[in-house]
């Protein structure tokens, strides 16, 4: 399969985790430059409160935003190049059709993370907890979750490539009409798998199949005989 990413900017990176010492010296941003339509280079936003933001189509090349909290922020169509955010607190983040390419998310703690349409590239989440984390329809490719606690991951119609899920829970995966290349998740702890149709490219463990096998087989219409 191959996966066709927009052209953007080249990263500095080259596909490593990014994170905030190897940002060069930025420059304190404020609420009032994260504005639709805006393109934000060398910034960092700290100790911030987000909630109410609306801001389309903005653009961050080396931006920080750490220890910030939101009610309700709203980001569609959002482009982060070599971009680090650690330490949120956000009840509901709308970044539906958005795309990060080299980012690094830290220690977020989100309610409802809806990402549908994103594409994901060469992109590092680690030591987050989110109820929901939606990215149906969604293009990941070079993906690292690790020691999140993630209640329900929705890949729904997704285009998933090279993704890796290890350490902590991942309570809910959903696949349906999904292009799986490559999503392993035999290195953390699976609760439950939705539309068990679909999961071909998926590498579980084998305790992880036994597991589950009663669901997958309820799932294709197995009747399972008692005793």
């Amino acid at each position: 399969m191959t996966i066709v990413v927009a052209a953007r900017a080249a990263s500095r990176y080259g596909g490593q985790m990014v994170d905030r010492a190897a940002l060069p010296a930025l420059e304190s941003g404020s609420t009032l430059d994260l504005i639709s339509d805006a393109v934000l280079d060398g910034m960092e936003f700290m100790g911030m409160n987000l909630s109410g933001i609306r801001a389309s189509h903005a653009r961050l090349l080396e931006v920080a935003i750490t220890d910030c909290s939101a009610d309700d922020l709203e980001t569609p169509r959002l482009d982060c190049v070599d971009t680090y955010m650690a330490s949120l607190q956000v009840q509901t983040w709308r970044c539906t059709g958005g795309s990060w390419r080299d980012a690094t998310f830290e220690r977020l703690r989100v309610g409802a993370w809806l990402a549908d349409g994103a594409e994901l590239l060469d992109v590092t989440i680690s030591d987050c907890k989110v109820d929901l984390l939606s990215l149906r329809g969604a293009v990941a490719q070079r993906v690292t979750l690790r020691d999140c606690r993630i209640e329900s991951l929705d890949l729904t119609a997704a285009r998933v490539t090279d993704v890796i899920i290890e350490g902590g829970v991942l309570g809910e995966l959903l696949t349906a009409d999904g292009n799986i290349t490559k999503l392993d998740v035999s290195r953390t702890e699976l609760h439950m798998v939705g539309h068990a149709g679909s999961l071909r490219g998926l590498v579980m463990s084998q305790d992880q199949v036994k597991d589950l096998a009663f669901a997958f087989a309820t799932h294709l219409g197995v009747e399972i005989a008692e005793g």
